[in-house]
């Protein structure tokens, strides 16, 4: 006759690794479904906070020197008409369903720097999104400034 404590055990293992792959599944499909309803709002703050500081260079300049283009909800635009260089241009670029590469930019038009480049993956901690490097988060704000600041690089 076989021994049915070693079915019973079987069993048991074969019970609990369901139980696991079902709360792995559900927990990846919960990051899934935060990621595509928060990551846009995110996305969305960060062009916002680029507009506004262009709007208030432009303001502070006394003329219109940056045009901020964001005719495609997953791009962003910025070119800047420099005094010694001519024009500079941003493109960022933004895919929600990424979490490796979310966010990229690069700038060009420089005549005396390199052309300025990042990129950013999405992060999912206690239900709120985040835009990170190596796990470590950084805020629209600072993306915001490194962009800016690279784009007026001469």
């Amino acid at each position: 006759m076989p021994d049915s404590s070693w079915s019973t055990e079987a069993a048991n293992k074969l019970r609990k690794q369901r139980e696991r792959k079902e709360q792995e599944d559900a927990a990846l499909l919960e990051k899934i479904r935060l990621r595509q309803a928060k990551a846009p709002e995110l996305w969305q703050e960060l062009r916002n906070i680029v507009k506004g500081m262009c709007d208030s260079l432009n303001a502070e300049y006394g003329e219109e020197i940056v045009l901020v283009q964001m005719a495609h909800p997953r791009e962003l635009n910025v070119r800047i008409k420099t005094p010694a260089a001519g024009v500079h241009e941003l493109k960022a670029s933004f895919e929600a369903a990424s979490s490796g590469d979310a966010l990229k930019w690069v700038t060009s038009g420089h005549t005396r720097n390199l052309p300025q480049n990042g990129k950013y993956r999405l992060g999912i901690d206690d239900g709120k999104v985040f835009f990170h490097i190596s796990q470590t988060p950084v805020t629209p704000e600072a993306i915001a400034v490194q962009m800016l600041d690279g784009l007026l690089l001469e």
